[in-house]
């Protein structure tokens, strides 16, 4: 079979002029192979009754190469399916469900073919039930593959029903993995949605399902779970950003000081802190750079956010607090931080949360353009008074990331005096660098006054010197 296999897929990439194509008819071999396929996967479901593939391991070899040379059928004969008995395909549910739970990714290949080859017999039912089942790791490409097969063979509203399914499931928190993946998969293929109408059982609702995933991140058991649901945010934000809401964009920000938090999620894994603050950065860059002007006139929640990832960058879990020695019982001082913050963050997370600073201070021009287009119609000599105007849009931007950024500065260098952070490693002061000129950079005399004010004179002191640093190091030098 495998020689059939190969020979097929030279002719199907060989162009018609070539003598080989003229040689060889090339239908005749597509129909040997076909027979040659449909007696394989009859040869193993027999076998698999019968317990003779239970102990072996050449039935999954043997199983992946016939699965390899359906893929090569697939295309020239897509009219025709493989033709199999009833029994032999309940046989092949079985063994497909089997190797699932042996953490094979052959059962989910298993179960793609199935499910384009008999497609009747598989509706959302079926799906949403194989995606409770066990992930184990290295399957995950599998089950986007499975999952892209039945999007391909049901229209728009099957897929939107099993969306809406899979988002207001039980189990996006803990447990299989596996509904996570597909919603990402499903998102993923979904073209950004045209104007949204009412009662439209054909379009996804992406504000629903935004509303929906972003309060989870907060209840992730695990560190995969989090992970997965904020690249299925992130996908939200960035590839179906006019499909993002106003209250998608500030729940999100609410989620990532709900995560920063002490009710943050309880993840054991080891490596888990450097994970959720890189995943955190990420959802609130995006924010910054896809959804800058619904910021604006809702500046509060983004101070509130970065302050929030201050305070974790600059905790260190493994020593007491201030507010432990002074109220050893409270509950603040039993849980400060996050309970995922096990280990201090490093110098590499102190550089991406300069990078949200900086974000803020110098906006980008794609960042406060329009939304909307110019028309196609418009004369060349226009050009120079959009650049005018996108220059302007850029300063304003500055103007009012200046007006309240001195507020993370300021908590900055009080959480520097306080028990929460104050011996800050000096890779971590030099990473924040970048970030704290910036905010420099665009704060005003009035701004530099309101925060002298607000310090005591040990805070003072602190700001005078990291003043002096930034005239010295930081000012016009392109940070």
């Amino acid at each position: 079979m495998l020689l059939v296999k190969g020979l097929a897929f030279a002719l199907k990439c060989a162009p018609d002029s070539k003598p080989l194509n003229s040689a060889i008819d090339s239908s005749k071999v597509m129909r040997k192979l076909r027979k040659m396929v449909e007696h394989s996967l009859s040869k193993f479901a027999s076998e698999y009754k019968s317990h003779a593939v239970v102990e072996g391991n050449e039935a999954p070899l043997t199983l992946q190469a016939t699965l390899s040379a359906v893929d090569c059928l697939s295309d020239t004969l897509a009219s025709k399916a493989i033709e199999l008995q009833n029994e032999i395909v309940a046989q092949l549910e079985a063994a497909a469900q089997s190797y699932v739970a042996q953490g094979r990714p052959i059962g989910w290949k298993l179960r793609k073919f199935l499910l384009v080859n008999f497609p009747d017999r598989y509706k959302e039912l079926s799906i949403t039930s194989w995606l409770e089942e066990s992930v184990e790791a290295g399957t995950e490409d599998s089950i986007y593959e499975l999952v892209e097969a039945f999007i391909k063979v049901n229209n728009q509203a099957t897929k939107v029903r099993l969306l809406t399914t899979l988002v207001h499931g039980e189990k996006l928190t803990a447990g299989s993995l596996g509904a996570l993946l597909a919603i990402k998969k499903t998102i993923e293929l979904q073209a950004p949605n045209p104007s949204l109408t009412k009662d439209d059982d054909e379009v996804i609702d992406i504000a629903a399902i935004h509303g929906q995933l972003a309060p989870l991140l907060t209840k992730t058991e695990t560190i995969q779970h989090f992970n997965h649901l904020s690249d299925i945010l992130l996908l939200l934000l960035d590839k179906h950003a006019n499909s993002t809401t106003q209250f998608g964009i500030e729940l999100t920000l609410t989620s990532v000081i709900d995560v920063c938090s002490p009710q943050g999620p309880n993840l054991p894994e080891a490596k888990a802190a450097g994970q959720v603050y890189d995943k955190s950065y990420k959802l609130v860059a995006a924010i910054i750079k896809r959804h800058r002007r619904r910021l604006e006139g809702h500046f509060p929640i983004l101070l509130a956010t970065l302050q929030a990832m201050l305070r974790v960058l600059l905790a260190d879990p493994n020593s007491t607090s201030q507010a432990h020695r002074q109220h050893p019982h409270s509950q603040q001082a039993k849980r400060p931080y996050p309970p995922w913050l096990s280990s201090r963050l490093q110098a590499r997370h102190a550089a991406r949360f300069a990078r949200l600073l900086t974000l803020v201070c110098e906006p980008s021009a794609a960042s406060v353009a329009s939304s909307s287009s110019s028309s196609s119609s418009s004369r060349s000599s226009s050009s120079h008074q959009q650049q005018q105007q996108l220059d302007s849009a850029t300063d304003a931007a500055k103007r009012t990331a200046g007006q309240d950024m001195y507020v993370v500065l300021e908590t900055y260098i009080k959480l520097q005096l306080e028990g929460g952070g104050a011996d800050v490693p000096r890779d971590v002061r030099k990473a924040l660098e970048t970030g704290v000129y910036a905010i420099l950079d665009v704060t005003p005399q009035g701004g530099r006054r309101v925060l002298g004010d607000s310090l005591d004179a040990n805070g003072r002191a602190l700001f005078r010197q990291l003043y002096v640093d930034y005239k010295k190091f930081g000012r016009w030098s392109g940070v």
